[in-house]
């Protein structure tokens, strides 16, 4: 199920930016993630949650962009996928 998904990954960042840029309502950004994202009502209400949280608000974007640039560093070369298990590297490493 998770690879499905893995499209509407950035739905969820709209979804934050609608929250905290926007100034959506919790119920129009649960559409959008029951819509976009092909979530569950309880899984969007859980994520909402997530995005509203202090601590947590921002790191949305790690879980999308994170995966894209690891993806793209790594591109199938077997001692990238080492080297990004292995070392300590920076964004600006894998760039």
């Amino acid at each position: 199920m998770w690879k499905a998904r893995e499209p509407c990954g950035w739905a969820e960042v709209n979804a934050s930016l609608m929250l905290h840029e926007d100034g959506a309502d919790r119920d129009e950004v649960q559409a959008y993630l029951e819509r976009w994202c092909l979530m569950t009502p309880d899984f969007a209400a859980h994520v909402i949650r997530f995005l509203t949280e202090a601590t947590s608000r921002t790191y949305v974007i790690s879980y999308s962009a994170g995966r894209d640039l690891c993806r793209a560093y790594v591109n199938g070369d077997p001692s990238r996928f080492r080297r990004l298990l292995t070392e300590q590297l920076r964004v600006a490493d894998l760039r």
